[in-house]
């Protein structure tokens, strides 16, 4: 997926996949580049993104109970803002390459 603006997505709160990905669900070797993911939730996992590999895209003010921006996802050269989470704001169980990761409050 490429220069896409995904907003205002939200997943079913059950522990089940369906509850994974607010904004995006992904299989790992999928890529989504140059996408903002906004305002997304997810009941679960990954309030962004669930699995999968970005590039060059903005993760906002997503939330889930683990992985607030990206739940097992790699990023790379993304930006990720005010994403919320119990358990990692910015990502949870994933990897972040040269990216920048920004606090809600700071």
């Amino acid at each position: 997926m490429i220069g896409f603006t995904l907003t205002n997505g939200f997943t079913q709160t059950s522990t089940d996949v369906e509850s994974r990905g607010g904004g995006v669900w992904c299989s790992p070797n999928a890529v989504v580049s140059n996408c903002f993911i906004a305002g997304n939730r997810a009941g679960t996992l990954g309030g962004g993104v669930h699995a999968g590999i970005l590039k060059h895209c903005s993760l906002v003010g997503n939330q889930a109970d683990n992985g607030g921006a990206t739940f097992s996802a790699i990023a790379e050269n993304c930006v990720l803002y005010s994403n919320v989470a119990n358990w990692g704001g910015g990502t949870y169980h994933g990897y972040i390459r040269n990216s920048m990761i920004r606090a809600l409050h700071d």
